[in-house]
């Protein structure tokens, strides 16, 4: 099935709005100026070739953002689905039924996601069941501070990091 599309530029922002029309959809998509604008303008440019093209583009901005990406509402943001069904980043949230205060993140990697946590998470559930030990966060259970109380070490030598969806979990406002 062969889609029909046309792209034109937006001034104010610098980048395309591209138009393009199936059978069974119309679809609107922003996509920023790339080196290979050329393929836009081929004779025959398929749905699943634009589909293909922006999951890339998708994919490459996960692979490549500086911060997560972050909602918080009642309803899971399109980016979220996306990034699990493509299993590309990391995709936590913490939700409670239709509560306006869920909350959802994409995080690049590991690193990201706990220099993110390092950052902001600071709620007393948080921090009451979570210890920075070395770079990377564990359960409380699994640590102790060293003899002259300066930091904390492991208690447990098969401790495993802490999971992420648990981290976001504690610090969510409910």
């Amino acid at each position: 099935m062969t889609t029909n599309y046309t792209i034109e530029e937006n001034w104010d922002t610098g980048a395309n709005i591209c138009w393009y029309d199936c059978p069974t959809d119309q679809f609107e998509l922003w996509k920023e100026h790339a080196e290979s604008d050329d393929a836009w303008i081929a004779d025959e440019f398929t749905l699943d070739d634009f589909k293909q093209y922006i999951d890339g583009l998708f994919a490459y901005e996960i692979e490549t953002m500086e911060q997560p990406l972050y909602h918080r509402g009642k309803h899971n943001p399109e980016w979220y689905d996306k990034a699990k069904l493509m299993e590309i980043g990391i995709a936590v949230s913490a939700t409670s039924g239709m509560a306006f205060r869920n909350e959802w993140y994409v995080f690049t990697d590991r690193d990201q996601a706990v220099d993110w946590i390092r950052e902001h998470f600071d709620h007393q559930c948080f921090v009451d069941q979570f210890e920075l030990v070395d770079e990377e966060y564990y359960k409380a259970g699994d640590c102790r501070p060293t003899a002259d109380f300066s930091r904390m070490e492991l208690a447990n030598p098969n401790a495993k990091p802490a999971d992420l969806g648990a981290m976001v979990a504690a610090e969510k406002r409910f």
